[in-house]
């Protein structure tokens, strides 16, 4: 990740993301809500999207690996 947008600086994690919520005028609870249904999203549609736009099943292997991560360093 090379996005700076917490308080870790780009540290990929929920808790990094949600540390700066109120700087885009969110609640705390607000925010959450918004992370997690941003991770609904990613797991529920993210390989059918990459398939579909013709990305390569080596290409997925590797974005898969790397979302993966990233999913879990959601999690609270």
């Amino acid at each position: 990740m090379a996005l700076q947008c917490g308080d870790m600086g780009r540290y990929a994690q929920a808790e990094n993301l949600l540390s700066q919520s109120a700087r885009f005028l969110l609640k705390a609870d607000d925010a959450r809500t918004i992370v997690d249904g941003m991770e609904a999203t990613v797991r529920g549609q993210w390989h059918e999207i990459r398939r579909r736009e013709g990305v390569s099943d080596k290409d997925c292997e590797t974005i898969q690996s790397r979302t993966s991560t990233l999913l879990l360093n959601l999690s609270p």
